[in-house]
């Protein structure tokens, strides 16, 4: 019976398929940069034990990708594909704790869409009194409406 009810599962529920055929994902601790001629290259393990593959890259040894890397081969040409990495999620986390610490509105076991709703309030008074005061605020090199779609397009996204 058992087995019944989980071909029923795989038949009716499938899963995504992923097809890496063309993929191969590195791990940070095991790819070294390395600079020659003013180029970035990049050495890779080879599927052969004790050979490295080195890998011309496109930009300085001062934009240098880091973190898990993934090669992804298309005709011919390797991408890389790699994602910056941030703070651990525990230290943003005790860093928000810390700057609420002492709020009034906002308490500890608080539901979340509450303290969304909280904050987006706190967020669109700062907004208003910036415009209030005329005042040309820039955020990088972004003007303050850019910055406020930026902001709307992570708030869409969230929903």
């Amino acid at each position: 019976m058992r087995s019944y009810k989980r071909r029923q599962m795989r038949k009716h529920f499938k899963h995504g398929e992923n097809h890496p055929h063309n993929q191969i994902i590195i791990r940070s601790d095991m790819c070294k940069t390395f600079e020659l001629n003013g180029q970035c290259w990049l050495k890779v393990p080879s599927l052969v034990p004790r050979q490295i593959i080195c890998i011309p890259l496109k930009t300085t040894i001062d934009h240098v990708p880091s973190g898990t890397l993934r090669l992804i081969i298309r005709q011919g040409k390797v991408e890389v594909h790699y994602q910056q990495e941030v703070v651990q999620a525990d230290y943003n986390a005790a860093g928000n704790i810390l700057a609420r610490l002492d709020d009034q509105e906002i308490g500890r076991r608080m539901n979340f869409k509450k303290v969304k709703f909280i904050l987006q309030e706190r967020t669109d008074r700062y907004r208003l009194e910036l415009t209030n005061q005329g005042s040309s605020y820039t955020l990088g090199n972004k003007s303050l409406t850019e910055c406020e779609e930026i902001l709307k397009y992570i708030l869409r996204s969230s929903r």
